[in-house]
Order: structure tokens, then sequence, then C-alpha cells
């Protein structure tokens, strides 16, 4: 299972974003589909992070997976910019295990990516 995205000032300044069906799993219907739930990300050098998946009201039925608390200290932390490529994996090794990475483009028309995470 993976996730990508080119990162925006939303995902930047605010909360990330994510697509609903991938982390759906720690959210269930017995609970209205609400709470939160801290997972863990490490990268290729096995540093980690803590971050909190939220689920936010966005409409009268409609509902946002959002990553939070730590995410914000993550982004500036790591220096990163609108347009870096944040890619999510699932691990093997654990339930709420996860791997991160996060290029950037060398140059605006460069085809040669910086590892920044």
């Amino acid at each position: 299972m993976q996730f990508t995205k080119s990162l925006t000032q939303t995902d930047l300044k605010s909360k990330l974003m994510v697509p609903n069906d991938f982390f759906r799993q720690f959210f269930h219907s017995d609970n209205g589909g609400g709470g939160a739930v801290d997972l863990l990300f490490r990268n290729q050098n096995c540093l980690t992070w803590t971050f909190r998946m939220s689920i936010i009201r966005t409409g009268s039925n409609r509902h946002k997976l959002v990553v939070s608390a730590g995410w914000l200290s993550f982004v500036r932390e790591r220096k990163l910019k609108s347009g870096d490529f944040l890619s999510i994996y699932k691990e093997e090794s654990g339930e709420r295990m996860y791997r991160i990475e996060v290029k950037r483009r060398k140059g605006s028309n460069s085809n040669e990516w910086i590892r920044l995470v």
C-alpha cells in the first residue's frame, strides 16, 4: 500500500490532507467514523516521527483524513517546500508503522531528485 503526493501550501501551513482510503483501516463505523490515532513513520535511515491521524468533518456527510499533531514540526525541521514529493508506504513490520520519504527536484526542469527525508 502506497500514498504519494506533491505537497501544497495547505499541507505545509496547516495539516496534511490524505486520501480517505489510505488510513481508513484505523477508523471504524462503530465510533461514527471519528477519532484519532498516532502512527509511527520512519525513513530509510531509521529516524522516526509520530504523527496524529484524525478525521475532520467537511460537510453534512463528508469527512476528510488529515495528519495534524507532529506534522508541522516535521515540515519545519526538514524545511519542506510546496512541490516537494511525499511518499508513504506501509511497513510489513507493524500495524501502525509506515515508511516516509520526501524528495525535491534538483532544478525546476530537472528529472533528478534530492532525497530530503
